[in-house]
């Protein structure tokens, strides 16, 4: 366990970084703004799940060996780049099965949490995040693999929460935007765009957004 004075110098880094927009805010909030709160909700606690894993993983090694593997690491990489392309074709494609009264839409509970963790999982740039960051705040005198282990849940906790503040307060504009036919149209190209650009911004080294979680 870090000592108190590193712990709390992490939680702030922990804290001022999850606030910054990155890739898995923007999933949350386009899921959230298209379908409503309880949409929000499921992909916070899905994203919250993914990071869970590549702390595991970095936990175990796993990310690191990752990282070491150039193959691996672009295979992964165009994995999600190419998920992330698809969910924001899809979201266009289909914008027209989502202008129906939000009292009869139906949420994929399942669907999105697994699309939230997928989203998640398939960035390697949250591997190497993770590689880069946790280890500044451990001590070195104590087992690595525990204290890795233990911020990073630390700090999936802290994203979580913050997923679901955004779950509640940008999902509850939904209701009015899906009675709105023309701002919905508008809302699933602009959603679909979002994903689309959070796709090329995992393929391409465009720096369109801070690569953390």
């Amino acid at each position: 366990m870090p000592d108190t004075t590193t712990f709390l110098i992490f939680l702030t880094a922990a804290i001022t970084l999850i606030m910054t927009p990155g890739p898995n805010t923007l999933y949350v909030t386009t899921r959230s703004m298209e379908l409503g709160q309880k949409a929000g909700l499921v992909a916070a606690f899905g994203v919250g799940v993914g990071c869970l894993i590549h702390t595991s993983a970095a936990a175990f090694g796993l990310s690191a060996l990752l990282m070491s593997s150039d193959f691996a690491y672009e295979v992964v990489k165009y994995l999600g780049a190419g998920y992330l392309v698809y969910l924001g074709v899809r979201t266009v494609w289909e914008h027209k099965k989502v202008l129906v009264s939000s009292a009869v839409r139906k949420i994929d509970s399942l669907g999105i949490f697994g699309e939230s963790i997928l989203t998640s999982l398939l960035n390697p740039k949250i591997a190497l995040f993770f590689i880069a960051f946790l280890p500044q705040f451990t001590n070195p005198d104590i087992p690595l693999m525990g204290q890795i282990f233990l911020l990073g849940s630390v700090y999936s906790i802290l994203c979580t929460g913050w997923y679901v503040i955004l779950g509640l307060l940008l999902g509850s504009t939904s209701t009015w935007f899906m009675n709105q036919l023309s701002l919905t149209r508008i809302r699933s190209w602009i959603t679909g765009c979002i994903l689309v650009a959070l796709g090329l911004s995992i393929a391409l080294p465009l720096h369109i957004l801070p690569e953390h979680v």
